[in-house]
C-alpha cells in the first residue's frame, strides 16, 4: 500500500526518509547489491564486514537477510523489490541498527526478529495494494521502545491482538499505517 509521508516528516527525519523512499545513502561504507540470492548475499557481506549501510534491490531469488548478522556496525538497511524475502537476521548481533526500510517484499510477514532491534528508530514497510500483504503479528514491535517513525503499508494482521502504540512507543513521533491496519492499534480514547 502506498504510504503518504508528510514533507514535514521527510525534512525532520532527513537521514532516514530519503534513504527509505529513494535509496539515498545515509552513511558510508555502503554495500549496494542487486540480483542477489542467499549465497551471493553471504559472500558479499563477508567481503565488506565494515559496511554500516546495506542496500539490496531487485533480487527475486533472495529469501533471507541472515548474513547481515555478520555486520556489527550496521546502521541502515534498505531492501527494495525482493518479493521472496521472508527472513530477517539476528538483530541482537547488530545492536546499532537505526533504520530499516522494506518496499515490495510481499513475503516479509514475520517480524519476530525485530524484537532484538533495541536501537531501531525508524521502520518502514511499504507494499503495493495488489500484493495483499498480511503480517503475522504486531506484537514483535512492542519491544521497540526507541522507535520514532513507524510506517506500515500492509493489508491486515493475522493475530488479532491490538497494540497500544502510545504505551509501546514512548518516543514515537509519526505513525503512518494503511486503513486496513487501523483496527489493530489502540489509540487514546479506544477501549482496550
Amino acid at each position: 500500500m502506498a504510504l503518504h509521508i508528510s514533507p514535514e516528516l521527510i525534512n525532520r527525519f532527513s537521514e532516514f526518509y530519503p534513504f527509505a523512499l529513494d535509496g539515498t545513502v545515509p552513511a558510508e561504507p555502503v554495500l549496494k547489491l542487486e540480483q542477489m540470492d542467499n549465497d551471493m548475499l553471504a559472500d558479499a557481506v563477508r567481503g565488506r564486514l565494515d559496511a554500516v549501510c546495506v542496500i539490496v534491490r531487485d533480487s527475486p531469488q533472495l529469501q533471507s537477510l541472515a548474513p547481515l548478522a555478520m555486520l556489527p556496525d550496521l546502521l541502515w538497511v534498505g531492501v527494495w523489490n525482493c518479493p521472496n524475502l521472508c527472513e530477517l537476521w539476528q538483530m541482537s548481533a547488530t545492536p546499532a541498527v537505526r533504520g530499516i526500510a522494506f518496499t515490495s517484499c510481499k513475503r516479509m510477514t514475520d517480524l519476530a526478529a525485530l524484537a532484538g532491534a533495541q536501537s531501531l528508530e525508524h521502520l518502514m514497510m511499504e507494499n503495493r495494494p495488489w500484493e495483499n500483504v498480511q503480517l503475522q503479528s504486531l506484537m514483535p514491535l512492542r519491544g521497540l521502545s526507541n522507535i520514532r517513525t513507524l510506517d506500515l503499508g500492509c493489508r491486515k494482521v493475522r493475530e488479532k491482538e491490538k497494540l497500544d502504540f502510545h504505551a509501546a512507543f514512548p518516543q514515537l513521533v509519526s505513525l503512518t499505517i494503511t486503513p486496513g491496519l487501523r483496527k489493530f492499534f489502540i489509540s487514546r480514547g479506544d477501549k482496550k
